[in-house]
């Protein structure tokens, strides 16, 4: 018995020393980016700096996709959300990704 609770508290230390829990410190951000579907129809990638996904996520819902035009459209939906310096897994998402300016 000793000896199952001695391999199961190692593979425990193990996989939190392999594991970074640690929160971001205050001011510290993650660049991230999302595949997204707006009101005219077309998809796009938006970028936010924020400290987790879902405050990311708020900002680029907030704030909105502004067109060539100047016209504003709504964010419907996030089809595929990642760390900007991933790629995306959707090809189509990764090929606009490519196509757009930073």
């Amino acid at each position: 018995m000793r000896a199952l609770v001695f391999f199961a508290l190692t593979c425990m230390t193990n996989y939190a020393a392999a594991v970074d829990f640690t929160p971001l410190a205050e001011g510290e951000y993650t660049a991230y980016k999302c595949y997204v579907s707006a009101s005219d129809g077309q998809n796009y990638v938006r970028f936010a700096d924020m400290q987790d996904l879902e405050t990311a996520k708020k900002s680029i819902q907030g704030l909105g996709i502004e067109t060539d035009e100047g016209t504003q459209l709504m964010v419907l939906d996030f089809l595929e959300c990642t760390e900007a310096s991933k790629l995306f897994i959707n090809p189509q998402a990764r090929k606009l990704d490519e196509e757009t300016p930073r």
